[in-house]
């Protein structure tokens, strides 16, 4: 039930199809920190789920700030499910800072959702069905607009 998914640069070792995911959480978590230290990555953990990193300072954030960067973006809406997302809405926090950007986060919310994550959002969809009719309204507003 142990799924290890090769990103490239990094690695995830899931753990949600395990019979008993609470129990094997600390097994898998402790592996993948040894794991981690043999190898100088980062071990960092989401939900039901452990990253395997370079041990640079990369994630979310730092990919979103980036991406604002490069393309001189005014605004940006980012969507998030997990605490690896938490990086991604403080660079966003931060940015707001700046007037003249806009932005805003929103958690996809689950039973199974660290409550960090909704914590850490503007606004909190639970699921992926609430997620879904939010882009349509989206979307609909945007066309009647044009």
């Amino acid at each position: 039930g142990v799924l290890i998914e090769n990103k490239r640069f990094t690695g995830s070792v899931h753990y949600r199809l395990v019979g008993n995911p609470e129990s094997a959480h600390p097994v898998v978590t402790e592996i993948v920190r040894r794991t981690a230290a043999r190898h100088g990555l980062r071990a960092v953990e989401g939900r039901l789920v452990v990253e395997l990193r370079p041990d640079l300072l990369v994630n979310k954030g730092t990919a979103i700030e980036a991406v604002i960067g490069a393309r001189s973006l005014a605004s940006l809406v980012f969507l998030g499910d997990d605490v690896t997302d938490i990086d991604g809405f403080q660079a966003i926090d931060r940015r707001r800072a700046d007037p003249s950007f806009t932005g805003l986060t929103v958690a996809v919310v689950s039973p199974e959702s660290n409550p960090l994550v909704a914590d850490a959002a503007d606004v909190v969809l639970h699921g992926v069905s609430e997620c879904v009719a939010m882009l349509r309204r989206v979307s609909e507003t945007m066309r009647e607009a044009l």
